[in-house]
């Protein structure tokens, strides 16, 4: 089985690569299904860019642009994409609105960038254009008094972007009257990548996931068996010691970690970990996508009115990844975590409730529209909330498999110690803000 994603190169004015725009693929054509709702479609692509392709390999260290439906602004799925690495596009037809003027402006001070994609001079934007840093003006849909008229109004308060630029005419003339980037068939067309589906190989830790089955799991136990692993044990209490386990003093023992961390997240963490470590560093991302698909169907089941059923769910999920070609060693596994009947016959023949939702996370997973409307009609399921939840599991992977040690998202301030293009570019424009402000502050006065 195959993903898709499409990227288009966006460069500076001297040549220089600046970043990517991230398209949805489903297919090799190399164009969109308008069958797919907006949202659904990013949704799908983010996750295929950080869970399967991994974002460093698509971008190579440049930014990543990427357009978000106005659902998606308002429920702030923002929150999963790193400001460091994603520049967020702002659709032309999302409707301009006090509240999602402070909802953006709120994630721009923690130093988020937003692009007001395809803009052509309307003056029905302000509140959105006063929240974004870069302007992306359509080549197409404007003319050069047009192109003109916006570079004189903006190049000293927002960082222009020429996009669908054609020849080498509009090019220069781009550069000649302020456009700081550039976009466009000129430089290439969206180039589609592809790659197969990673498979899981089935994991030799045994002695956890056994603790785990017991009715009366005991946290001395687990952590006996936590210790005799150095490397683990180092990882648990480098875990617990972030922020998002909270306490006022740092963990020093496997124990201690073990407690504040609880039961059902220690026991998902160390599913998470473990097949991280044994597919090595280079295959996180297989790993990760288990998580995703275990945190996917737990929570679908949950909006099914089957909260009985979550934790296996969430087992049936983690395990659907590994390649059924190891079936007898799959068998083994799943006996000796003692998984129920029910899981199993989900697991390998997709049947029952489980084997429903199985099927419809693997179709989610693949886009396959026809089957996935018909799962949600059945059991009277919103496609927003679908969506939501979905992001959710993305969002909880991504905190789980985070490099040890480093923190959360900094202000803006911090952020902007970093030197490249982009942040210098952004320190000139958000300067000229702040002057401009206390200089209408000292004509009201």
């Amino acid at each position: 089985m195959k993903i898709y994603a499409a990227r288009q190169p966006v460069f500076d004015s001297t040549g220089k690569l600046f970043g990517y725009e991230f398209l949805y693929r489903d297919s090799d054509r190399n164009e969109f299904n308008m069958e797919i709702d907006g949202s659904m479609a990013t949704c799908l692509l983010l996750s295929n860019m950080l869970s399967e392709f991994g974002l460093e390999n698509l971008t190579g260290g440049v930014y990543a642009f990427v357009n978000l439906t106005q659902e998606l602004l308002r429920n702030e799925y923002i929150s999963i994409m790193d400001p460091k690495h994603f520049i967020i596009e702002i659709l032309e037809d999302i409707n301009d609105d006090s509240n999602l003027e402070s909802t953006l402006a709120a994630f721009r001070e923690k130093g988020y960038v937003f692009a007001m994609d395809d803009y052509t001079g309307e003056d029905n934007k302000d509140r959105l254009i006063s929240v974004s840093d870069i302007l992306k003006v359509d080549f197409r849909l404007t003319d050069k008094k047009v192109q003109t008229a916006i570079a004189q109004k903006y190049k000293d308060s927002k960082i222009l972007l020429a996009e669908k630029i054609e020849t080498e005419e509009e090019q220069k003339w781009a550069v000649d009257n302020g456009y700081s980037l550039l976009q466009g068939y000129y430089y290439s067309k969206p180039v589609l990548l592809s790659k197969e589906k990673t498979e899981i190989a089935l994991t030799t830790y045994m002695r956890l996931l056994k603790e785990f089955s017991k009715p009366d799991t005991d946290f001395t136990k687990l952590a006996e068996i936590i210790m005799m692993d150095v490397n683990l044990s180092y990882k648990f209490l480098m875990r617990v010691n972030t922020l998002q386990y909270g306490g006022k003093y740092r963990v020093k023992t496997v124990k201690q970690s073990l407690v504040r961390m609880g039961l059902i997240e220690v026991r998902r963490w160390t599913l998470a970990i473990l097949l991280s470590d044994v597919f090595g560093k280079k295959d996180n991302e297989t790993a990760k996508r288990a998580l995703i698909r275990g945190v996917f169907a737990e929570k679908l089941v949950s909006l099914m009115k089957r909260g009985d059923l979550q934790e296996e769910a969430y087992l049936v999920g983690m395990f659907s990844t590994i390649d059924i070609t190891v079936r007898d060693n799959l068998e083994s596994l799943l006996k000796q975590i003692k998984v129920s009947d029910e899981s199993r016959e989900a697991l390998f023949y997709r049947s029952g409730i489980l084997g429903e939702v199985l099927n419809f996370v693997e179709d989610y997973e693949t886009g396959r529209w026809d089957k996935l409307n018909e799962f949600m009609r059945k059991n009277k399921l919103k496609q927003s909330k679908i969506s939501y939840v979905y992001f959710e599991a993305v969002k909880y992977a991504e905190i789980m498999f985070e490099e040890y040690g480093r923190g959360g998202i900094g202000d803006y301030g911090s952020f902007m110690q970093n030197k490249s293009p982009l942040i210098e570019m952004l320190n000139k424009q958000r300067s000229r803000e702040m002057k401009e402000g206390e200089a209408d502050k000292g004509v009201q006065g």
